[in-house]
């Protein structure tokens, strides 16, 4: 007969995490179970044996916490209990990105896990700065190996090559703006898919956000908007990356981002020359919606948050 079987997660201070997934599998990594903490507990019904019981693989999807106490590896379920439970706590720290001291540096924290959301420790990553590619702060090219670049009077003669630790986490300081090939030993080609990423202009940085970069807010020179029946108004736009750059052209932006009117019987758009021309129709309120095209970022779970709620446009 099953049993409950629950885990308690807490901040060090003993406050409760609420709305982190956890996954139960059976030792043929099997999904038996899930539950999402609420009040800071999971409860799933799971069949136990008499002691030492049952053994379960437990994995939690918690990417803003660091489990600091308790095991998130396995968990015995024992039926029947004979003076005991079958809880299990858990100890999660929030994850503060450590931020460079350096005015010039960019610290970026990453964390890698393989396909069954299980630390990836060991994993070696380089990064070689791109020679060419740092405007003014590059004076010497490396593209002739054992050349160095010259950053910032610093010569650059080597990449930086970090290593994840035993729970996948890793982190490094780079120069700001820099832009960066990055290669994981074992591994062929770049990881990204592409031969550069590039470094924010921000004392700190996850590495997700700069290996896999997305179009992360839009900004409306006019928000809300007006227009009159039968005239237009022009609306630029600032579009922002998860790496902090910024596009330069609207062209770039339609390479990402797609542009609808809630109702074209009231407000049609049209994007060119770098603005967003919007005309009135009729009457009446229209809003302005903008989604990520797929394909063009790095899914992930949960979604990512739209880059902009919506611009509301009014048609006098």
């Amino acid at each position: 007969m099953a049993l409950p079987v629950t885990i308690n997660l807490a901040d060090p201070n003993g406050a409760a995490i609420n709305g982190i997934p956890v996954y139960f599998y059976d030792m043929n990594e099997v999904l038996v179970g899930q539950a999402t903490t609420v009040a800071g507990s999971a409860v799933v019904s799971l069949d136990g044996t008499p002691d030492p019981g049952t053994e379960y693989i437990i994995r939690l999807w918690a990417p803003t916490y660091k489990i600091t106490d308790g095991s998130t590896q396995t968990i015995k379920v024992i039926e029947p209990l004979v003076g005991g439970t079958n809880i299990f706590n858990l100890v999660g720290t929030l994850i503060v990105l450590k931020a460079s001291i350096d005015p010039e540096m960019c610290t970026l924290t990453g964390y890698f896990t393989d396909a069954s959301m299980r630390p990836v420790p060991g994993l070696v990553l380089n990064f070689q700065p791109v020679a060419g590619f740092y405007e003014d702060m590059v004076t010497t090219s490396m593209a002739t190996p054992g050349t160095p670049a010259i950053i910032r009077n610093r010569m650059v003669t080597r990449p930086s090559r970090v290593k994840t630790g035993p729970d996948g986490y890793t982190t490094l300081e780079l120069p700001r703006g820099g832009i960066y090939e990055v290669l994981v030993e074992g591994f062929e080609h770049p990881l990204t898919g592409t031969e550069r990423i590039n470094v924010p202009d921000a004392a700190s940085a996850l590495l997700e956000d700069v290996l896999f970069p997305y179009v992360s807010t839009v900004v409306y020179s006019m928000d809300p908007a007006t227009v009159a029946i039968g005239a237009t108004v022009d609306i630029t736009l600032t579009v922002t990356l998860s790496d902090t750059r910024i596009l330069s052209t609207l062209a770039e932006a339609q390479q990402l981002l797609a542009f609808t009117s809630s109702d074209e019987a009231v407000a049609t758009i049209n994007l060119a020359d770098d603005v967003l021309t919007i005309t009135g129709i009729a009457a009446g309120s229209a809003t302005i919606a903008v989604e990520r095209i797929a394909k063009t970022f790095a899914a992930h779970e949960p979604s990512l948050a739209a880059p902009n709620a919506g611009l509301v446009v009014t048609v006098t």
